[in-house]
């Protein structure tokens, strides 16, 4: 058996208005000129934080651009040092390098000149410590005498051909007949 069930009417409560409220049209009007008010103070502050945030988006932005600017600054400056430090080695190489040749350039050439009178091989700093070498113009002949080795009636020709603007000078067994004596 079912247990018994109160009727639909004692579960409703009545309520009991102990103090009655009246409003007039006035009160009316201010509530809503104040909730009109506070809706428009809500939409304002909205605003202003939504300008807020677009002007930080805007600064963030702003300031992100000159990091990266400086930053493409730096490293620009950094290439150039970089390249110019490239190119500094490079120009102390080469002249490394043309030193390194010219050396051995005259020493090779040093070594090539060799008197056929004294058979001493030239040496680098001949011409700075005033020895002198003259080398036979003729294309087959390619000897060279040193000024000191060579006769008076040789080096009275060497001057002679030199003063007279001559560029050729021809030793004594490629054209014995230059320095026969009159």
């Amino acid at each position: 058996m079912p247990p018994p069930v109160k009727p639909a009417e004692a579960k409703r409560k009545k309520r009991v208005v102990a103090e009655g409220r009246l409003i007039s049209g006035e009160d009316m009007l201010k509530q809503l000129k104040e909730k009109e008010d506070l809706e428009k103070k809500k939409v304002e502050d909205i605003e202003r934080r939504k300008k807020e945030r677009e002007m930080k988006k805007e600064k963030r932005l702003e300031e992100e651009e000159e990091r990266r600017a400086k930053k493409k600054k730096r490293e620009e400056e950094k290439e150039l040092k970089l390249n110019e430090k490239r190119r500094k080695a490079a120009r102390k190489e080469k002249r490394k390098e043309k030193e390194a040749n010219s050396a051995a350039a005259a020493a090779l050439m040093a070594g090539m000149y060799v008197c056929e009178v004294c058979g001493l091989h030239g040496l680098v700093d001949d011409e700075v410590n005033g020895r002198f070498w003259f080398g036979c113009d003729e294309e087959l002949c390619q000897r060279w005498y040193h000024e000191e080795c060579l006769t008076d009636c040789e080096r009275m020709y060497v001057r002679e051909s030199l003063e007279e603007g001559g560029d050729k000078w021809f030793c004594k067994r490629c054209k014995p007949w230059l320095y026969e004596e009159e």
